[in-house]
């Protein structure tokens, strides 16, 4: 767990530094999603469950206030993740989640107030849980179509909200599990532009 976690710090600080240098978008931001789970056992199909999550992390955007049609965005964070048995009451304690996504967007309506994209987003995720009689080690990966939109308020500050829907997936690392799910995730947050304006 700890080598992920790292290995996703390394990449945001890589980031970070690497758009610093030139026009970037580096903040904040809040997420929560749902996934329709259906669970396979030795690939046999098992039951289903609505998993939910919710965390935090950091965002750097190539282009936040550009006009210029291609956009990329990085996040790592960290989330909640826990799933519930449609059937009854019955949900698991939280899962510790790390995560990172690449979003591709295209900003399909520009103007220096707000930026519209749309584009394909991947996530890949780490989920982690190991108490007395129960452990989890398992990887997570998403291939979502997102929708966003970005609202400048000034020179260097800018508020945005984005949406994915699409595959969400869960593979156990130490055992024969594999959920596959229809979900989707959001994402609320603030970015800090440095040397990214509409006209520059």
């Amino acid at each position: 767990m700890k080598k992920v976690l790292m290995f996703i710090v390394m990449c945001a600080i890589s980031m970070v530094i690497a758009q610093s240098a030139r026009a970037a978008g580096i903040g904040v931001y809040g997420t929560g999603g749902v996934g329709m789970m259906n669970w396979q056992y030795n690939g046999t199909k098992g039951g289903s469950s609505t998993d939910y999550f919710y965390g935090g992390g950091l965002v750097v955007d190539s282009n936040v206030a550009r006009n210029e049609l291609f956009g990329y965005r990085f996040t790592a964070g960290y989330e909640q993740y826990v799933w519930t048995d449609p059937g009854s009451d019955a949900k698991s304690d939280p899962i510790h989640r790390f995560s990172m996504t690449h979003t591709f967007g295209f900003g399909v309506a520009r103007t220096e107030t707000v930026r519209f994209w749309v584009g394909p987003k991947i996530g890949l995720h780490y989920l982690y849980k190991h108490e007395s009689g129960y452990a989890i080690d398992a990887i997570g990966a998403d291939a979502l179509l997102a929708l966003g939109l970005n609202v400048n308020a000034g020179e260097v500050f800018t508020f945005f909200f984005d949406i994915g829907m699409g595959y969400m997936g869960v593979y156990n690392l130490k055992g024969s599990e594999v959920g596959n799910a229809f979900g989707a995730d959001a994402k609320l947050g603030f970015l800090f532009r440095i040397n990214d304006s509409y006209k520059g």
